[in-house]
């Protein structure tokens, strides 16, 4: 939920006309914004991660002036052809570019912290902390055309970074400078850097760290703008570049196209989506005509039957008519819908699986055990260390602490008694919660720390959590990665696999810094809420 910052004059200029505090507080609520702070400078969270439009002065006003009737339908934006151009060589590590060039832009100072904070949100949230997107802004009447975006080695090529005095190395600008030490993990084992060179050799952006100092400090009396967009997800980078570019449109700048490899960029030419009116009005409930909130919400209306829309280049959230249907209830106002009482009668209550993991809950802290809850995207480094499996990964994680899908509780149980050992003993955890192997199912995780801590006490806190859910388990000699060979054992029900209860292994405990006995279970609670369904049929 990114928060941004305005310069309220500066707004209200944007807009065409100046707003009190109630109306812009209902028109943001209305774009699923929030007005934080009312002053000078505006604070305003906006709550939709799918819209970097918004996150500016600049895609702000053009939101607000579509709801107010200020403007309607999709914007129209005209691209000059140009000369410019990119050519791509695809470096491994990032291998797509798209760019643009924006002339007679008047940035000022206001529209140069907005273009740095446009920027800095859409990469930070958007394009996972660089990872997937990274935008660089030049100087393009200080470019020799055509840029080369390529790969080469980090000692090869100096240039003297943004903000900064001395020449360094691509691979000193990772050392030296405070964006190179935050982000260097994004070019982590990679024997060859990204770069764009000018025909003259010089480079204009590191990406995903830095610009140039001498080719890529834009000021607020810049004019012409180079903006490029590098990154793994080509689709997002498109997004991306319409948002940035069209924002600089609202400071008065020109589009001029960019070639990258012969492929002309940007296209900001409005998208075609077609929507069965009688799904918005079932769903919607509004009755009234739809050509006026629909044109306030950015959309121009090509015909009714079917209902065939363009919507803006920048946007590029609109997956699914129930989008559309969002704009539309937005531009109508929720609260002038009437509310319909459902013409059935119907009585809440919890589902039985709920009532079981309740009960589970609560025996488990009828042991003394405490309750904690943990990510379900983990390191699949911790578990392979401990000698286990994360069978599923994230193909775009935001980063690497966060790439897979746990496999077990125990780990994570495990770290958080690592974390708590200054606290008294004995100690005794539980988490109920998702796991991936790769199958979904739901785990009950248990550890408990202290001197006299054993198999045994483990053992006995399972048996009486599965007597008092009126269960006979039994036990079989197993062996386990986190459990000690011969103090752990496999739990079956009817010959079916449940989990494993035993002693951690001293090794294991050393990885965590524990110095007192843990033992612990991890049991298949879905396995379970399986077995009452089927008793129920």
């Amino acid at each position: 939920m990114p928060t941004i910052k305005v310069k309220r004059d500066d707004l209200f200029r944007l807009v065409g006309r100046e707003l009190s505090r109630e109306e812009l507080e209902r028109t943001l609520f209305m774009l699923k914004s929030e007005l934080e702070d009312w002053g000078e400078e505006l604070e305003i969270s906006v709550d939709d991660s799918e819209r970097p439009d918004l996150w500016s002065a600049e895609g702000l006003a053009r939101a607000i002036r579509l709801h107010l009737g200020l403007q309607r339908g999709a914007p129209v934006y005209k691209v000059y052809p140009s000369t410019y151009e990119v050519i791509n060589e695809e470096p491994r590590i990032r291998p797509y570019i798209v760019a643009a060039v924006v002339k007679g832009v008047n940035l000022g100072p206001e529209g140069l912290e907005q273009l740095i904070q446009l920027q800095e949100k859409i990469m930070l949230s958007y394009g996972r902390r660089r990872k997937r997107i990274a935008i660089g802004t030049s100087r393009a009447d200080l470019i020799h055309f055509p840029i080369t975006y390529t790969e080469v080695d980090p000692d090869a090529y100096s240039f003297v970074p943004l903000y900064e005095e001395e020449e360094m190395t691509l691979r000193e600008v990772l050392e030296k400078t405070e964006k190179g030490r935050e982000y260097a993990f994004l070019l982590e084992g990679a024997e060859k850097f990204p770069v764009l060179l000018d025909a003259s050799e010089r480079v204009v952006t590191f990406p995903p760290i830095l610009n140039s100092n001498d080719l890529g400090r834009i000021t607020e009396d810049t004019h012409d703008i180079f903006v490029d967009v590098t990154g793994t997800h080509l689709p997002s980078m498109i997004t991306a570049l319409n948002v940035v570019v069209t924002a600089l449109v609202e400071r008065g700048g020109e589009v001029h196209e960019v070639k990258v490899n012969g492929v002309p960029y940007p296209d900001l030419r409005p998208r075609e989506v077609e929507v069965s009116e009688e799904y918005l009005r079932r769903l919607g409930g509004y009755k009234g005509d739809l050509r006026d909130p629909l044109e306030r919400a950015g959309y121009t209306v090509l015909s009714q039957n079917p209902l065939r829309l363009l919507y803006p280049a920048y946007r590029g959230d609109i997956r699914h008519p129930r989008d559309v249907l969002e704009d539309l209830l937005s531009a109508v106002d929720y609260n002038r819908l009437e509310p319909l009482i459902p013409n059935v009668y119907t009585q809440g209550g919890l589902r039985d699986e709920t009532l079981i993991l309740d009960a589970l809950r609560d025996l488990m802290i009828g042991v003394s055990a405490e309750e904690i809850q943990t990510f379900t995207l983990t390191d699949p480094e911790l578990f392979r260390k401990l000698g286990l499996d994360t069978p599923v990964t994230l193909s775009n994680p935001v980063s690497k602490s966060y790439s897979a899908l746990r496999s077990s509780l125990l780990p994570h149980l495990l770290r958080v008694l690592s974390k708590n050992r200054t606290l008294p003993y004995p100690q005794r955890l539980f988490e109920v919660g998702e796991v991936f192997t790769p199958q979904w199912s739901i785990s009950l995780g248990y550890v408990e720390a202290g001197r006299e801590v054993s198999y045994t006490t483990a053992r006995q806190a399972l048996e009486f959590l599965l007597r008092k859910l009126e269960l006979n388990p039994t036990f079989k000699e197993a062996s386990h990665p986190l459990f000690i060979r011969g103090r752990v054992a496999a739990v079956y029900l009817d010959g079916e696999l449940l989990g494993y209860v035993g002693e951690v292994k001293p090794e294991v405990l050393e990885h965590f810094g524990l110095i007192v006995p843990v033992a612990a279970f991890e049991i298949d609670v879905y396995k379970i809420l399986s077995r009452h369904n089927r008793s129920h049929h």
